[in-house]
């Protein structure tokens, strides 16, 4: 862009120039950049692979939109640990807490290969990196029955509307991360039935969720401000914003081990009786198909764009 004075003194763009250039892996690096970054570079690998938590069991959200997943576990009870320790000693301590977790990095047009999979054995920094991949701080919301409803329904708009009982899991106009899971409750829920009316069997405790229930909701700053089309939350309603990296959560939460409430808790289920989809995922996740079994999995081969096929029973 070439800029220039206007007659009050303003700039304005006189010339302007624009082209497209490739960046795809086969792009080679600027060599001059390559120099400039080096010693930061190493450096930040160095800290990246600094071991700091273990896991005994492989964590991947190769199915994050077919069930609750062990990372939505382990995000969920980081988050949780945060606004207990938040709001202790104040009024709102008294009301259930309940943590929502987005199912990022989980395919849609980041491609096959966009998804999360720590091994068993070391976790590194690296791994924690690739949890939590947006610096948003852990809020803690005032929430009703109502507006966890809300919350749930607008979660579930990611799904295809199963009218004749089949076709893909997934609507492709909608990203993933648009779907969270809300632990702390149950739910069911029902593609086929039309967006805003899916959540079935919604319950605390053993006890259906009444609209005037009240909750003390964690979640980032992105979803509490709107972000993705969630209801945005009156300040009145936000308890806390903590200080906290969730990183530093996730680290500590990895040290708990499985014996949390939520570790191995289910909090929804798909409830469409008869209903049938695709689950487009990445071929890693052809050697973990155990972890889906109660949705009978049929692999359908590998698509043209890299996605492994998999066909399920809902």
């Amino acid at each position: 862009m070439a800029l220039e004075r206007d007659a009050r003194g303003g700039w304005r763009v006189s010339q302007h120039h624009s082209h497209l250039r490739d960046n795809s892996a086969q792009t080679l690096a600027d060599p001059v950049v390559l120099s400039a970054a080096r010693i930061s570079h190493i450096g930040t690998r160095k800290h990246l692979e600094e071991v700091v938590g273990h896991t005994g069991t492989a964590l991947h959200n190769y199915f994050a939109l077919a069930m609750p997943t062990p990372i939505d576990a382990l995000t969920a009870r980081a988050q949780a640990e945060v606004i207990r320790k938040g709001v202790a000693g104040t009024a709102d301590s008294a009301l259930p807490i309940l943590a929502a977790t987005a199912a990022h990095t989980a395919g849609g047009r980041g491609g096959p290969e966009h998804f999360l999979h720590i091994p068993p054995g070391a976790v590194r920094r690296r791994h924690i990196t690739g949890l939590v991949p947006y610096h948003n701080a852990v809020w803690a919301l005032r929430i009703t029955g109502a507006d966890l409803r809300r919350r749930l329904e607008k979660a579930t708009e990611v799904y295809t509307q199963l009218i004749s009982g089949t076709g893909p899991l997934l609507d492709p106009c909608r990203p993933p991360f648009h779907c969270d899971t809300i632990y702390g409750v149950t739910y069911a829920i029902d593609p086929q039935r039309p967006r805003g009316a899916r959540i079935t069997a919604l319950s605390w405790q053993g006890a259906p969720v009444e609209p005037d229930q009240r909750f003390l909701l964690a979640t980032n700053q992105f979803r509490a401000a709107g972000g993705g089309g969630f209801d945005r939350i009156p300040i009145a309603d936000v308890v806390l914003r903590s200080s906290l990296p969730l990183t530093d959560a996730l680290i500590a939460a990895l040290a708990t081990g499985p014996d949390h409430p939520w570790s191995d808790a289910v909090p929804w289920h798909f409830d469409a009786t008869g209903a049938q989809a695709v689950h487009y995922t990445s071929p890693g996740a052809l050697p973990f198909l155990s972890d889906i079994a109660h949705l009978s999995p049929d692999p359908r081969g590998i698509t043209a764009s890299g996605f492994a096929q998999i066909r399920i029973r809902l």
